[in-house]
């Protein structure tokens, strides 16, 4: 696996261009419009993006017949995938994450060190749950149609958590269920996603590992 990990970095890394825009967004939005939260996310978004990637590289020109030749099973190469983009887009946002408390040194007014790091924990998770989507659909169809479904998916993550908003308010205004929901706090919010990405990750693997032993190189 480390092999693999080390061709897919290498990769990532001939991209600087990516990495040169997704710092400078950061830094826009975190000084011209005192905004942390969506340097986090738009920096998590990306390196799925770019990260997932990386299997259009493997798929190119009879890529993939060649790998499957080497000395690794392909339940090791989809395994090396998902802890790619894990810890990759861990590392990228943990890197924002930094320059945001730095930033937030200087404007507590913005917000507090806490809510920052509580909010990028469950951006981290939304990114889990998409990544656990785009994945397997990714290896079964390539890069035009994953996409695709990434762009699917985290449009329905946000029309769920509006959806959610407009049944909460909805419920406070017919009976106590309001309180109940109220009663949720951003901390129980949180387990809740880290539960459900969790859930996601462990059956996206499992799907993934079928479409790999499947597929004939």
């Amino acid at each position: 696996m480390w092999g693999l990990l080390i061709k897919d970095i290498q990769i990532a890394l001939k991209n600087k261009r990516i990495f040169l825009v997704w710092f400078g967004v950061t830094l826009i939005f975190l000084f011209a419009n005192n905004d942390p939260v969506f340097g986090i996310s738009y920096s998590l978004f990306l390196m799925v993006i770019m990260l997932v990637g990386t299997i259009s590289y493997d798929d190119f020109d009879n890529g993939m017949g060649f790998l499957m030749t080497l000395p690794i099973t392909r339940k090791t190469y989809v395994m090396e995938k998902y802890v790619l983009v894990f810890l990759g887009t861990l590392v990228t946002g943990a890197i924002t994450l930094v320059i945001s408390m730095a930033y937030l040194l200087l404007h507590p007014e913005v917000m507090g060190m806490g809510d920052l790091v509580l909010t990028f924990v469950m951006l981290y998770a939304v990114m889990g749950i998409m990544a656990s989507i785009y994945l397997p659909f990714q290896l079964k169809y390539g890069a035009e149609k994953g996409r695709l479904v990434l762009i699917v998916a985290a449009a329905i993550i946000f029309l769920g958590v509006f959806l959610v908003r407009k049944i909460k308010v909805a419920a406070e205004q017919a009976a106590n269920i309001g309180a109940m929901l109220n009663a949720l706090s951003p901390v129980s919010l949180m387990v809740l996603m880290i539960g459900v990405m969790v859930v996601a990750l462990l059956l996206s693997i499992k799907i993934s590992i079928g479409i790999v032993e499947k597929e004939e190189y």
